[in-house]
């Protein structure tokens, strides 16, 4: 059921409302339909006990032998009026509302002496009418003449059957006995409505969820639209692209976050240049003392040591220079453009096999990104240079993943001790093992090449291979690409 969520934060948003907008209606019509049926069931009660009343009287005034024939003409399908010599053996009025009942009833009577006799039932109640404060007579319920359980069989078989829907419409049984009467019976037979779902409702609920859906949607675009500006801009500043200011919009909270995101994003550049700077700084300042130091040395009388002292100063003339050229990696501004990573690849295998080296490819037919194709090509020749110089061969492999790309460069080499692995990325640092210093370099290619790729938003990592040699993984984001 994960699919049914919506994804985007408006989405979200405008289905938690609409679900507490839907439920709090349900709740609100359930409510208010309830106490519709309510008051029309009171008026309902006071119309059948005023009636009764009315009927009551009326007996009372007509002749002993016409009673019966008026009696079958004052009933209708409202109020079943029925004569009875015994006694019908309805409970006399215990609960409150029973009290008042019979109070209303025994006003218009105006006889001391009239026994009143009033059952009542509610059929239904919600769960915020029912709990212990029902109230209760004799450890029984006052409408014990409708339970099932009840052994008064003179109201559960017959007439049940015989008045169904009028003892569950009002639940109201009525028997009135006055002097030189018979008990005078009524049943009202008023079938209560259905709570109501009006259109009305319906139209309002409707109307109401449109207006809140305008309101959400203009809300979430304020807040998502500089939120989607800012995931933009990290995403680019991810890659190492130079991005702008993001323009602070939005509700107050947002623009702080919009605020110090840009500020991060100033500090870090500031400190990233002052960095670059400063290495390539002290990298041309030791040109002048090396060659100083190399004009001094061919002094040296001695020519071991004069051979020694130059070889050092060869050294250090190296490794300025591969310093410089790190810090002109760092400091380059190259731009972001569309690139065929698939084609850049292939023209770099294209170059090692003309030379003679023995390299395999596999990529898709066209793969496009969003890079710094100087850059990318830079560090992905250092790596197969190093396949091929010392694991005699490289095997490349492109994918696409769900999270980005992934190019693989296989070799046939004797690998790296697994607690050197992580340090080969490091300036200056050689595995000596696998690395011999005749073959050239001093340690800085795989660190540019770890600069590049992290500059692109993504990662680089190296593992040995169960069958020998070395595997070096280059991951980059697809997000971006053209």
């Amino acid at each position: 059921m994960k699919w049914l969520v919506p994804k985007s934060l408006a989405g979200q948003m405008v289905a938690l409302l609409m679900l507490a907008l839907v439920a709090g209606h349900v709740a609100a019509i359930a409510i208010f339909a309830d106490e519709r049926r309510e008051a029309v069931r009171q008026a309902t009660r006071d119309q059948v006990v005023s009636r009764t009343a009315a009927v009551v009287k009326t007996l009372a005034a007509t002749p002993a032998p016409l009673r019966p024939i008026i009696a079958r003409s004052l009933s209708s399908d409202i109020l079943t009026v029925t004569l009875h010599e015994a006694d019908p053996g309805l409970p006399e009025p215990a609960s409150r509302h029973e009290r008042r009942l019979a109070a209303r009833l025994a006003d218009p009577l105006a006889v001391d002496d009239a026994d009143i006799r009033i059952a009542f039932r509610d059929p239904w109640r919600p769960f915020w009418r029912r709990g212990p404060w029902q109230e209760r007579r004799g450890g029984h319920r006052h409408d014990r003449w409708f339970d099932d359980d009840d052994d008064d069989d003179d109201y559960k078989g017959g007439d049940v059957d015989r008045y169904p829907s009028l003892y569950r419409s009002l639940g109201l049984r009525i028997a009135v006995k006055i002097p030189e009467t018979p008990w005078i019976e009524t049943v009202p037979g008023v079938a209560f409505p259905r709570p109501p779902w009006a259109a009305q409702s319906l139209i309002a609920v409707a109307l109401t969820a449109v207006a809140i859906v305008i309101a959400v949607i203009f809300i979430v675009r304020r807040v998502t639209r500089p939120l989607g500006e800012l995931a933009h801009a990290a995403d680019s500043v991810g890659r190492g692209e130079t991005v702008d200011d993001v323009a602070e919009a939005g509700p107050r909270d947002v623009r702080d976050t919009i605020r110090a995101f840009n500020l991060m994003r100033a500090r870090q550049q500031r400190f990233i240049e002052d960095r670059t700077n400063l290495l390539a700084a002290v990298s041309h300042d030791l040109r002048t003392p090396i060659t100083a130091l190399r004009i001094r040395a061919e002094f040296i009388e001695d020519e071991e040591l004069r051979g020694k002292v130059l070889e050092m100063l060869d050294e250090m003339q190296t490794i300025t220079e591969a310093t410089l050229l790190f810090a002109r990696e760092e400091a380059q501004k190259e731009e972001n453009r569309p690139t065929d990573v698939a084609a850049l690849i292939e023209s770099l295998a294209g170059d090692f096999e003309d030379m003679g080296r023995d390299v395999s490819l596999t990529t898709p037919d066209r793969l496009v990104l969003d890079c710094r194709p100087i850059a990318l090509k830079r560090a992905l020749r250092n790596l197969m240079e190093n396949a091929v110089n010392y694991g005699e061969r490289a095997r490349i492999e492109m994918t696409v993943t769900e999270d980005g790309v992934s190019i693989t460069i296989d070799d046939d080499g004797p690998g790296i001790p697994e607690d050197q692995l992580e340090r080969i990325f490091e300036p200056f640092v050689r595995i000596e093992t696998s690395r011999s210093r005749e073959t050239g370099g001093i340690g800085m290619g795989l660190a540019i090449t770890r600069s590049i790729v992290h500059g692109h938003g993504g990662d680089i990592e190296a593992v040995n291979r169960d069958g020998g040699g070395l595997r070096v993984t280059v991951t980059l984001p697809i997000a971006g690409s053209a």
